[in-house]
């Protein structure tokens, strides 16, 4: 039966499709933010923080914040996430809370079901003309499957699209997006992992397609680097430092070409997240 279950799972990741925009670094795993069935899938008790300034060129500069808590009590997982983004006049509110059911094997490995509750609000704010706003509600809904050096999932979001805005002065309708994500773990002796993972996804309106790959190198579980490659294009590369075995730091760069890098109408953009993060295992 898991073995079906992984099988299942990492066939699932490599045929989905993709939307454009990667909201979501992997590497820290924060994929929390995207499939429920994770939230305490691994740690008693995580926490992160993330920061994400962006730096393009003849263009409102983005910024992003990030948090989440996740936890799980027996069999029962569940998290909290609250996200702000802005970019130009936009600015959108974001908070969710998560909850799973985890199904655990003789061998450790867990099976996890969940769902979540998502409310965003959205703003619109021009100069002169007021301010645009409409708060709405949905529904994400997501499995995974982990074991010591497997994690695979399926997640949807944003399905089930509720506008809660008595009066509202546009309308904003965000997109059901499938998401599928793998990751594997390659001990290389007592020190040395190597952790290859991708993130894979569709806007299931627009039909618009994206795919992120990750390969990190840990060593001696405190020092981890690692490099990105994002299919709209975009390249980086991350390193992180683990301390008193529960904290760490993180900073990622990531180069952005949204007409692709061999066009000479390029518009760029530079991405630094930085993360701070804390864990707890049972």
């Amino acid at each position: 039966m898991k073995c079906f279950f992984t099988l299942f799972l990492i066939l699932s990741t490599g045929v989905v499709c993709g939307q454009q925009s990667v909201e979501i670094p992997l590497y820290w795993n924060s994929i929390s933010a995207i499939n429920p069935a994770t939230s305490g899938l691994q740690y008693k008790h995580e926490g992160l923080i993330h920061l994400r300034l962006n730096r393009p060129e003849g263009l409102a500069s983005p910024f992003g914040l990030l948090g989440i808590y996740n936890t799980h009590f027996n069999q029962h997982g569940a998290g909290i996430t609250y996200r702000y983004d802005r970019i130009g006049y936009n600015k959108s509110y974001r908070l969710k809370g998560s909850y799973n059911y985890q199904l655990v094997f003789n061998d450790d490995s867990k099976l996890s079901f969940g769902g979540a509750m998502h409310f965003q609000n959205h703003l619109f704010e021009i100069p002169s003309e007021g301010d645009f706003t409409d708060i709405s509600m949905n529904m994400d809904v997501g499995i995974a499957y982990l074991s010591k050096k497997i994690l695979a999932g399926l997640a949807l979001n944003q399905i089930g699209i509720i506008d809660i805005t008595k009066e509202p002065t546009f309308n904003y309708q965000p997109s059901p997006r499938l998401y599928g994500h793998f990751r594997y773990l390659f001990k290389l002796g007592p020190s040395v992992e190597i952790i290859p993972q991708t993130l894979m996804g569709c806007d299931l309106i627009d039909v618009s397609f994206f795919s992120e790959f990750n390969l990190n190198v840990a060593y001696n579980n405190m020092i981890n680097f690692g490099l990105v490659y994002r299919t709209f294009p975009a390249i980086g590369a991350n390193i992180s430092w683990t301390f008193l075995d529960t904290y760490s730091i993180a900073y990622q760069y990531e180069y952005i070409d949204y007409m692709g890098f061999s066009n000479q109408n390029s518009i760029i953009h530079q991405n630094h997240i930085i993360q701070v993060i804390m864990r707890i295992p049972d």
